[in-house]
């Protein structure tokens, strides 16, 4: 060291305790830049998938009416697994239910809007509803949203549920002014 820092401490002129803050700071820099471009691939990802999984047509009563009964007409089972009760909420009919049941594919949801005539249909693969689904955002959850049904946010579905209700209606629901909503498992 030379005479004009010996014993203060300093190196080269930088006070001690500030040379490693600089790359302490590129490193955060660069930590966050990292989880930023994760984030925004992971949305990119999400929407190019809903986009592959989402079909919205504009649809008047009579062509949502034959959309629903040809949905209604591929479900191999048209019993449905959430049935609505008399106090505006839903039950799960789980005498459905059977312990050994194929492996279900998709989850699909059409539903219809009187006052924007939009016919909506989704087809959700089931790795991504198992991914998506937990104990706070599971299958009633996502019913009661689609729906609109604020009052009845939590049925306790899961995915497993579904896989021993099997293949088949879970929920053919006409709410309030003409709202329709339509999921099966295939």
């Amino acid at each position: 060291m030379s005479a004009s820092t010996e014993g203060t401490g300093e190196v080269s002129g930088v006070p001690s305790g500030t040379e490693g803050s600089g790359k302490t700071k590129s490193r955060l820099r660069r930590v966050l830049a990292v989880f930023l471009l994760l984030a925004l691939a992971g949305l990119a990802v999400s929407a190019v998938l809903f986009a592959q999984w989402t079909e919205v047509d504009q649809a008047d009563q009579e062509q949502a009416a034959s959309a629903f009964e040809a949905a209604l007409a591929s479900c191999p089972d048209t019993r449905p697994y959430l049935v609505a009760n008399t106090v505006g909420g839903f039950s799960v009919n789980r005498t459905l239910e059977a312990k050994d049941r194929p492996r279900l594919s998709a989850l699909n949801v059409l539903t219809w809007h009187p006052d924007h005539l939009n016919l909506v249909r989704i087809s959700l693969p089931m790795w991504f509803v198992r991914v998506k689904t937990n104990r706070k955002i599971n299958l009633g959850t996502f019913t009661s949203i689609v729906a609109r049904d604020w009052d009845h946010l939590d049925l306790s579905v899961t995915t497993a549920d579904l896989r021993r209700r099997g293949a088949g209606l879970v929920l053919d629901h006409e709410a309030e002014g003409g709202r329709r909503i339509m999921l099966w498992t295939e």
